[in-house]
């Protein structure tokens, strides 16, 4: 072994027990030597230093199999996909997928950290297979299959319609509903002086599950022409028609209903017929009553009247839409002014002193009930004979909290009777009766945001329908509307469907019934038809955030802005 070599081999070992070695070595060598030795040196670091990171360094594991869990939060359009980690450390990213076909394509997929991952807008009573892996391995476990639930959760059939009443919920999930006939039912018995066929006209409660809890009937001439209202107190309002020979002879009765289904009190309000519209309370949070007719009265709880303010004796026409009651206690409804030519919307002070009265609204019945806005702004849909919109046609029109007129957007179909929805950024949402039926969304200054023809999605092309009913926007945005002709539909925000539906009832015809949405996602709507019925969704519930959710703003119907 030659000197270099050694004196080379010296320095390593004083390099590996960390004595100060290069120094010393390069002054026995030639310069040549001396850099080999150092360049030799420094790989011997570079190896000692590798060998003792990859002594250090943390070992990661191979990925296992996660374990699967049970399928839950299963709704008509959604599930959670569960699973363990099996070993797998925090941090682990993982990759769930669901198939309708055992995976030759994947319907959606999800890449999370958790253990869980959940999935939307799938279809409705459709089996789906499930799986997960790490994201990488290429490995999958399978998690098994399931059915998404019926879109349509239960329904109920009635010989009388349900057609002017929309849905109230209770705090304790018992829905209120109540069954009536049409005006061209009773049209035939009074033209020529008979009183409409009898039948089981009745406000009914049932549990959320589809029994009956109870019905209240004050007869079998006295349907229901209105939707339940749910007072602070418990007690259920609701107008019932006395049915007599004629129009002339037939009566309006506002009634009061104990929460167990028991006779409270009844009063008269009008005594005459209107062919359209739905005529409904409303409740401030102190337990007025207030309800339109020929004029606008106000009642206490024990049924006692508290004012009326008279509208136009020449007129023989009612008004029957509902009240809106703004946060300060301002009622606002439609009346046949005295001196006007036509209708106004009122402003009353909760002593039924007038506020202020609006620009002439013309003559055609106004059936639409007024919505109220954050800042103030009340929109209401009219017919709009006056032009106030540049045309004559159905248009909403929007007044300032002082009466004067802010904007009017022409609708382009006959006329609005479906009340708007006001959604948290100001957004309007209404439909349109007419040829095009369509559904509306306004932005706040009176711009078109979108709007969708509902005639376009007819088996009927060109045979037309109507969207009378109110919009109901859910907790997470989606908005829930119904035609004439039985579609339900579910809206984006930005116009899109989500999904719509005209399978749900054979009989079709949803009319004024507007939907109530229950905080389980349960969408509760009848038909003209006599169809109730209960569909799930997977909104949870009204957007509490929204100005004016649903029709008479919450599920109580109480028409009170909070």
């Amino acid at each position: 072994m030659s000197t270099d070599t050694s004196r080379l081999l010296l320095a390593l070992a004083c390099l590996t027990l960390g004595l100060p070695a290069q120094g010393q070595l390069s002054l026995g060598l030639g310069k040549a030597a001396a850099k080999r030795s150092v360049s030799v040196i420094d790989k011997g670091r570079a190896a000692v230093a590798a060998s003792a990171a990859s002594s250090t360094a943390p070992v990661t594991p191979l990925a296992t199999a996660p374990v699967a869990a049970t399928v839950t939060n299963m709704t008509a359009t959604g599930l959670s996909a569960n699973w363990t980690a099996n070993g797998n450390p925090t941090g682990t990213m993982y990759m769930a997928q669901v198939s309708t076909d055992a995976f030759v394509t994947v319907v959606a997929a999800s890449q999370t950290l958790n253990v869980s991952a959940g999935f939307s807008n799938l279809t409705p009573n459709t089996a789906y297979a499930l799986r997960v892996g790490v994201l990488g391995s290429g490995n999958y476990t399978s998690l098994g299959s399931t059915t998404t639930l019926a879109r349509l959760k239960w329904s109920l059939h009635f010989p009388e319609t349900v057609y002017y009443a929309s849905p109230a919920i209770a705090s304790d999930g018992t829905i209120y509903f109540g069954t009536s006939h049409h005006y061209s039912l009773y049209a035939s018995s009074w033209n020529i002086s008979q009183k409409p066929t009898s039948a089981g006209y009745g406000l009914y409660a049932y549990n959320p599950n589809g029994t009956q809890k109870w019905k209240y009937s004050d007869g079998i001439d006295a349907p229901v022409r209105g939707s339940p209202v749910i007072a602070p107190d418990g007690t259920i309002y609701i107008v019932l028609e006395r049915l007599g020979t004629s129009q002339a002879t037939t009566s309006e009765e506002l009634h009061a209903v104990t929460a167990l289904g028991a006779h409270k009190w009844k009063v008269t309000i009008s005594t005459a017929y209107s062919q359209i519209g739905t005529l409904a309370p409303s409740v401030a949070p102190d337990g007025t009553i207030y309800i339109p007719g020929r004029n606008v009265s106000a009642y206490n709880p024990d049924g006692s009247l508290k004012w009326i303010n008279y509208g136009s004796q020449s007129s023989t026409s009612l008004f029957f839409a509902s009240p809106a009651i703004a946060p300060d206690g301002t009622v606002y409804s439609v009346i046949w002014a005295t001196g006007a030519a036509g209708q106004v919307l009122r402003a009353y002070n909760p002593d039924g002193s007038v506020k202020w009265n609006s620009a002439d609204l013309g003559t055609y019945p106004l059936t639409c009930s007024p919505s109220i806005a954050g800042d103030g702004t009340i929109y209401l849909g009219i017919k709009d004979n006056n032009s106030i919109s540049g045309q004559n046609g159905g248009a909403l029109i929007a007044f300032w909290s002082t009466g004067t007129i802010r904007w009017a957007y022409p609708a382009g179909d006959f006329d609005v009777r479906s009340q708007p929805s006001i959604d948290a950024d100001g957004t309007i949402y209404f439909g349109t009766k007419g040829n095009n039926g369509y559904v509306y969304a306004l932005n706040p200054d009176g711009t078109l945001k979108w709007r969708h023809a509902t005639v376009n999605d007819l088996v009927c092309p060109g045979c037309g329908t109507d969207v009378y009913n109110t919009p109901a926007i859910g907790a997470d945005g989606i908005i829930y509307v119904a035609n004439e002709l039985a579609f339900v539909y579910a809206f984006n925000p930005d116009g899109t469907i989500l999904w719509k539906d005209n399978t749900l009832t054979s009989n079709g015809g949803i009319t004024q019934s507007s939907a109530a949405l229950a905080p389980d996602g349960t969408l509760y709507i009848g038909t003209a038809y006599g169809d109730f019925m209960a569909v799930r969704t997977g909104s949870l519930g009204l957007k509490t955030t929204a100005q004016w959710p649903r029709f008479k703003y919450g599920n109580d119907s109480s028409g009170a802005k909070p």
